[in-house]
């Protein structure tokens, strides 16, 4: 007696839960996964693997992965991963991996870090050269390397990997070239000429509308608000 599941694709559609999920389980079960990534997100490889976390949080918000290495001189990287199939941005949430980096060297979690962007192709390719992040892993980079990998699990995660890109190509989320052009710029002028002014972080834009950067939040009352509407 045939159920109809056997015509069914084991997986409709994904969430970011659950690619950091997958990853992390491919971080912990295969040496040449850890390898790719740490070749990608930090440009070296022949590193040791310490271990991996998924949701690591501290004063400066969460991040989705921290891998963590250690090289041949005992000095340990971590690779601070932001992982996004088409949400948008949280307010300057490339800034606070960073910070979340410098607080923890300060108190001694690794000696130096990388922060990386993990996303479907088309959401990264506009941040690829902004210098927010450090590093860009694209999802379809991932899945051409595990279609060479003899890991069990592989055939699994690029199954998922796959519906996530294909959730993002429907539209849920399309940035603006322009437009994110256009404010990467204006960041990078405000940082250069008027540093107080602290203006927040924009990340990709979806709409010419969009975003309202705010300035100068801490040196204002609470109820102040100084924003730039486009």
């Amino acid at each position: 007696m045939s159920s109809g599941l056997s015509d069914r694709s084991p997986i409709d559609s994904v969430v970011e839960r659950e690619i950091d999920l997958l990853l992390l389980m491919a971080l912990h079960s295969s040496a040449g996964f850890r390898d790719f990534v740490a070749g990608k997100a930090a440009g070296c490889g022949g590193l040791a693997f310490v271990d991996a976390w998924r949701g690591v949080a501290d004063q400066a918000g969460e991040s989705d992965l921290c891998v963590l290495f250690k090289d041949g001189d005992g000095r340990r990287l971590a690779v601070l991963i932001e992982d996004k199939i088409d949400a948008a941005f949280q307010p300057d949430q490339a800034g606070r991996y960073r910070k979340r980096g410098v607080l923890g060297v300060g108190i001694g979690h690794w000696d130096r870090f990388v922060t990386c962007l993990c996303a479907p192709e088309r959401y990264a390719a506009p941040l690829a050269d902004g210098g927010a992040w450090d590093a860009v892993l694209t999802y379809e980079e991932i899945e051409a390397r595990l279609a060479d990998s003899s890991d069990s699990f592989a055939p699994f995660v690029r199954l998922a990997l796959a519906r996530a890109i294909d959730k993002q190509r429907s539209g849920a989320f399309a940035p603006n070239a322009a437009a994110t052009a256009f404010w990467r710029e204006y960041k990078r002028f405000q940082r250069n000429d008027f540093p107080n002014l602290s203006m927040t972080s924009v990340g990709e834009v979806q709409s010419i509308n969009e975003p309202w950067p705010r300035f100068a939040a801490a040196a204002l009352p609470s109820d102040v608000l100084l924003e730039h509407k486009a």
